[in-house]
């Protein structure tokens, strides 16, 4: 490297001598001035090349760069990991639906006290469609059930399962007045644990996030042996995560 800029001051100032030996050059001549210039230049350059500063400075960037390469990597296997994550929530999530669905599907006992005319059916029928992903129809299965047997200890479920269709479709605000629905007017039924749960997922997806965390809390706080706490307080950690 120092070669060439040793040739180059050797030629300068052979070039200055010349000038110097052919006629007598004047201090303030601009060409004279100009070979000082770069002579101070060139000699620069040398003692930084001299002191290692150079190869340093070098040393340093290729340091950052390997270490920038690095984060990347980081970054890229935490995105895969938290992907991982949210796809085993979901696929705990609907495996918890399916499973309380088929209980609903088979209640004769449990689920809710035998009820009068023929309410159980008509919820039955209702679920039927749910189960067959026939939304509009389930949709509209469950309004009419709720309709024609406001009594029945089956409403609670009607209205959640309702909200479930809503969310299903993405109509997150209809789904969120039917999880209210259930939360408030029915806190004693077996799917208010849920309905908090999915109200928390309905508030999230419209970005309320306070609403979300309120809801969300609610279930840890409240149900903390049912299954949706465990769903719930991953939500809220997930939300931490992302600065909700």
């Amino acid at each position: 490297m120092k070669m060439p800029i040793k040739l180059v001051a050797a030629a300068l100032l052979l070039l200055q001598m010349s000038w110097l030996a052919g006629c007598a050059v004047r201090e303030d001549d601009p060409y004279a001035v100009r070979v000082r210039e770069m002579e101070s230049r060139l000699a620069n350059v040398e003692r930084i090349l001299d002191s290692g500063s150079m190869v340093q400075l070098l040393g340093q960037i290729e340091a950052l760069q390997n270490e920038l390469r690095e984060l990347r990597g980081q970054v890229e296997t935490l995105r895969y990991d938290l992907d991982g994550v949210r796809q085993r929530q979901r696929d705990v999530y609907l495996d918890l639906d399916r499973r309380l669905q088929a209980l609903e599907s088979t209640a004769g006992n449990g689920a809710a006290p035998a009820a009068a005319g023929n309410d159980r059916d008509a919820y039955q029928a209702a679920f039927a469609l749910l189960r067959e992903a026939r939304y509009e129809e389930a949709k509209q299965a469950f309004a009419e059930f709720i309709d024609n047997y406001p009594d029945s200890p089956l409403v609670p479920n009607a209205w959640y399962w309702l909200g479930e269709v809503n969310y299903v479709n993405k109509d997150f605000e209809t789904a969120v007045e039917q999880f209210r629905k259930v939360v408030e007017e029915f806190p004693q039924s077996s799917k208010t644990a849920d309905a908090w749960l999915k109200l928390g997922y309905s508030r999230y997806e419209l970005e309320q996030w306070d609403k979300a965390r309120e809801a969300l809390q609610a279930v840890a706080q409240r149900y903390p042996e049912h299954p949706a706490a465990g769903l719930a307080n991953e939500r809220l950690q997930r939300m931490t995560q992302e600065g909700h």
